[in-house]
């Protein structure tokens, strides 16, 4: 066995770590652990549960589109996020478009993923295998919904009173509850205010509409009886105002 040609304190350490790498080697010489032969990527695909979808992210769909998607059972690049289909009704990430070709051809020749065959979200998207891909029309479940044309990017947005906020151009959502967060209008080349999935009243075909907050605020200024002011969120405080007759 060849050591290290070093001397004094310095050479002592690396003689040790030689030994540490070389014990290594010989335990497990399929995949010696060196810095020029690190452990593959594969490694953590086979000892992580694959129903375990690990981190949380919150993304937008705009930043995802052209996100890799990789088969988790052979490593192998099977395309590129394309769209996601959210249900109308729940907010639901129901699955992804995935496309072989460049992002610019749409969905068109795109193949679907449901969420439930999406296993890690990160830099890349890992599926289980690319067997879990497939045309949309397949989907027997999700086919109605898309002939209903009731979707979420690039539906109008309009209040209950009518008032149309813009256009959907983005969304955001959790990786790891596959939900709707949030929605984007823009309008006129102008981005508008974000819009919380949960002020999402129904879903049309003609519109998305979403609570109308600015009309509960003026009922809350011009009706007394809803009306509340700082001291009565506090009990204490109301009841010595009340016995001092303020």
């Amino acid at each position: 066995m060849l050591l290290p040609n070093r001397s004094g304190f310095l050479g002592f350490i690396e003689f040790v770590r030689f030994i540490g790498l070389s014990l290594m080697n010989t335990i497990n010489p399929k995949n010696p652990i060196n810095p020029t032969n690190p452990v593959p990527s594969s490694y953590a695909s086979t000892h992580v549960p694959k129903t375990v979808r690990v981190g949380t992210m919150h993304v937008r769909l705009s930043t995802c589109l052209g996100t890799e998607v990789v088969d988790r059972s052979s490593g192998d690049r099977v395309g590129a996020i394309c769209g996601l289909f959210v249900h109308p009704d729940t907010g639901k990430i129901e699955g992804m478009y995935v496309s072989a070709a460049p992002v610019l051809f749409g969905k068109a020749s795109a193949l679907f993923c449901g969420s439930d065959d999406i296993v890690h979200w990160g830099a890349s998207v890992q599926i289980r295998s690319h067997e879990c891909l497939s045309p949309f029309e397949d989907r027997i479940r999700l086919l109605p919904l898309l002939q209903e044309r009731r979707t979420i990017v690039g539906q109008r947005i309009r209040s209950e009173t009518g008032r149309l906020m813009g256009v959907c151009r983005d969304i955001q959502v959790d990786t790891e509850k596959m939900r709707l967060e949030w929605i984007f209008p823009r309008r006129f080349f102008r981005e508008g205010i974000a819009v919380p999935a949960s002020d999402i009243v129904e879903v049309r075909s003609e519109a998305i509409i979403v609570r109308d907050s600015l009309k509960k605020e003026l009922i809350l200024v011009e009706d007394p009886k809803n009306s509340v002011t700082v001291f009565e969120s506090f009990p204490e405080i109301a009841e010595a105002r009340g016995s001092t007759g303020q």
